[in-house]
């Protein structure tokens, strides 16, 4: 099942009467019904996994390019009077000053996400289906790549432990996808390693990683920079390579794989996951989830197609390659120092 806002034309449009609950269907949430995230791979993999014993409900709010500093739970426009707030979705977009829900508007992702599992859980309680609040799935970075693994570090710390307190659950499972990038990946993992409550984890796609002596093109969404990128060949020859890979220049090494694989949007100008590449990135976080958190089994074709499982993207070994990526060595380097490891908290579950 899934629970959020129908996508208008226009962002600043949304508003309270766009939410809807139903059965999942892919691309439903998109204004032209043909966009979808990861969320359908992660529930319909998660209800398997449970031997389709209870429903699982996505709640999703997501703003595409954001910074994880506006989910920030302490900025003027995502923190409201805790004592005056009645815990409603209503009480909370009607809430008399700039702290409450606007769908339409950026600057309020926390309370947005807020008000969603609010009007989500209300419509449960209504109905008297009785629920758990089972994990959180987190997909956020791209934009953060300039910012420095401390700064990236504990604004995520910050906003998790606030979604948990908002929701009276102090320990929920997190699962954040991690990134390409290097201050991202650390800032992910130092959080996972001293966030109240522990349980997180950051499973990783390891598809590319960036040459860290070239800086004149950083890849991000809209830029792949091929000639500073090593890619991860193998891992395309185990899945498919994207059509982009072929034409109108074939960019596979010799006696490459001729399988297609659907992964990008419109590679290398549009790095967004296409329709497979959503799938197999919502099974890796959803197996992770299992694996982590559940008593409930892979099966042995799960962990075969397990991007994270069968291509683990590793911290690059200190000793090796002078602790960087290379060529034939796809890693992202962990920017902490000793002092920063010795303070994790919390154990590493995946």
């Amino acid at each position: 099942w899934f629970a959020g806002m129908k996508r208008v034309s226009s962002r600043s449009d949304t508003l309270p009467e766009h939410f809807f609950m139903g059965p999942m269907l892919a691309g439903e949430a998109s204004n032209n019904n043909d966009k979808m995230g990861p969320e359908v791979a992660i529930g319909k993999r998660l209800f398997d996994a449970d031997d389709n014993k209870a429903p699982v409900l996505m709640i999703k709010y997501c703003w595409g390019g954001s910074k994880i500093m506006q989910w920030d739970p302490a900025s003027p426009f995502n923190s409201w009077d805790k004592n005056e707030d009645e815990g409603t979705a209503e009480w909370l977009w009607n809430e008399p000053t700039e702290g409450g829900a606007d769908l339409g508007d950026k600057r309020h992702l926390y309370a947005n996400l807020i008000y969603t599992v609010r009007r989500s859980l209300e419509l449960l309680d209504d109905a008297d289906i009785p629920y758990d609040l089972s994990g959180i799935f987190w997909l956020q970075g791209a934009a953060d790549k300039y910012e420095t693994w401390e700064e990236y570090g504990e604004d995520t710390v910050r906003f998790f432990e606030a979604v948990r307190t908002e929701l009276g659950a102090p320990n929920m499972p997190i699962v954040d996808e991690g990134s390409v990038y290097n201050s991202v990946n650390t800032g992910k993992d130092y959080a996972a390693s001293v966030i109240e409550g522990c349980n997180m984890i950051v499973p990783k796609m390891a598809l590319a990683a960036p040459d860290p002596d070239v800086t004149d093109c950083i890849p991000g969404p809209s830029n792949a920079c091929p000639n500073s990128t090593f890619v991860n060949y193998e891992l395309f020859d185990y899945y498919g390579y994207d059509p982009a890979f072929f034409t109108p220049e074939d960019i596979r090494p010799p006696g490459s794989s001729d399988e297609v694989f659907y992964w990008f949007k419109s590679f290398p100008t549009n790095q967004h996951m296409e329709y497979e590449g959503k799938i197999i990135q919502g099974r890796m976080m959803a197996n992770a989830y299992i694996l982590s958190f559940t008593n409930d089994q892979l099966t042995p074709n799960w962990i075969e197609n397990d991007i994270g499982i069968q291509f683990p993207f590793l911290p690059c070994d200190p000793d090796v390659n002078d602790g960087k990526p290379g060529p034939d060595l796809i890693c992202y380097m962990d920017q902490r120092e000793a002092e920063d490891l010795a303070q994790a908290t919390c154990e590493e579950e995946l």
